[in-house]
């Protein structure tokens, strides 16, 4: 069996860290062969992958060459029916979606002729299996030229490919038509699945529970002193991260509570990066209880040494917008305790007062506060060891990723078999 994994950028850096730990576990079929095709180069850098995976790089030069060939493919957008349809149903009543419009139908026309030829040049489609890591436009020209080649195609789908909240205008260009063709949508929480029926009409069976996972590391990070409180997050410094939240949270628990020393350290950079350190330095510098860090950018095995050599209370995340945060996971699998928005699939990993506090959607400084003010759940044993037992439940790597990976080879089998 032959499986083609198309990625956004895959291995190469910095996007889609997650799958650094799935591909272990295709590696480990030695009855499937596997080949990433990136669909663009992101940066120079490349993660190392296992030498049984195959890299092809043909269609990635392909696109990118196609991508100078945006005004022809402008052009094309007036004779595709999709462009219509939504422009009745949905751009009418807003006109502010027109732009992503266009822009999500280029995208599909630059796939659709990029894996036309690319299939061309395939043998045996009919015993190939093409997975796609985002349910994107990509995923979208894949199912157009199902029918005339005869591969499968299962598509996994996660935040910004799913949720209307995370686009301009509230706005997810296509996804009602994306629907058909195509023999598996794994989601990553249960959340999602209802959310796909309800807002795009997919039906239940094609709807599959796929989580993400961790490699469980053995680490059992431990709370910090008495009179202390160690907050740490992890993510890209954003708008829909809203780090600026813990740092005036920090600071009035810090001055309304000066028997305790509070430190808080942020794994991550990005485009924000200035202005948070600002931010930090202008409100914090001068009150004596509170130490606040940005680390900048940490690679992933940072991470865990970190959460192995250093003291922490909680892991927060107040952002605006989640699927299912790996970094929850991380945190979970090295019995850290969790604050964060029942939000995506947050719900399913924070059970309020039982691994850590659920907060409100809108993740007020107020909730916060009064999240974080609770020290004692936090230290306490019973706290930590349930984090731990969420991830052992829902989150581990090897059980999620070889259960997915058996699902798509036994399905695929009885499939060519017919």
């Amino acid at each position: 069996m032959k499986i083609i994994l198309i990625t956004s950028t895959f291995p190469f850096k910095p996007a889609e860290e997650f799958l650094e730990t799935e591909i272990l576990f295709w590696a480990e079929r030695s009855d499937i062969s596997v080949s990433i095709v990136p669909l663009s180069f992101g940066n120079d850098r490349m993660r190392s992958i296992p030498e049984n995976i195959n890299l092809d790089l043909s269609i990635t030069r392909k696109f990118m060459s196609e991508l100078h060939k945006a005004l022809f493919y402008g052009l094309q957008v007036f004779f595709v029916k999709y462009f219509y349809i939504e422009l009745l149903s949905e751009v009418k009543s807003n006109w502010k979606k027109i732009s992503p419009l266009f822009s999500s139908i280029i995208s599909y026309l630059i796939s659709y002729h990029s894996f036309k030829k690319f299939l061309k040049r395939q043998p045996k489609l009919n015993e190939t299996v093409f997975y796609t890591y985002w349910n994107n436009e990509a995923t979208f020209a894949l199912q157009s030229l199902k029918k005339r080649y005869g591969y499968q195609i299962f598509s996994r789908i996660h935040g910004h490919d799913l949720y209307k909240n995370r686009r301009t205008a509230g706005y997810m260009p296509l996804k009602k038509h994306f629907t058909k063709n195509i023999d598996g949508v794994f989601t990553v929480t249960d959340n999602a699945r209802e959310y796909l029926t309800s807002n795009y009409g997919f039906e239940g069976k094609v709807l599959k529970l796929g989580r993400l996972g961790v490699i469980d590391r053995k680490i059992k990070t431990g709370p910090a002193s008495q009179n202390s409180l160690h907050i740490v997050s992890c993510s890209h410094l954003s708008e829909v991260k809203q780090i600026h939240k813990v740092i005036e949270a920090l600071c009035k628990l810090a001055l309304s509570n000066t028997h305790i020393e509070y430190r808080g350290t942020h794994l991550g950079g990005g485009l924000l990066y200035e202005r948070i350190q600002r931010l930090a330095s202008e409100s914090l510098a001068s009150i004596k209880n509170v130490n606040y860090k940005i680390l900048g950018v940490v690679e992933n095995e940072r991470v865990f040494r970190f959460y192995k050599e250093e003291q922490i209370d909680l892991f927060i995340n107040v952002s605006m917008s989640e699927g299912a945060p790996v970094t929850i996971m991380e945190a979970l699998s090295c019995h850290i305790p969790i604050v964060a928005p029942d939000i995506g699939g947050i719900g399913e990993m924070v059970i309020n007062n039982h691994n850590g506090r659920l907060l409100n959607s809108d993740c007020s400084i107020e909730s916060i506060i009064e999240a974080l003010s609770d020290i004692e759940l936090f230290k306490r044993e019973e706290t930590r060891m349930n984090s731990h037992a969420i991830y052992l439940n829902k989150y581990d790597a090897r059980r999620n990723y070889v259960d997915f990976i058996n699902f798509i080879a036994d399905k695929s089998r009885i499939e060519v078999q017919a």
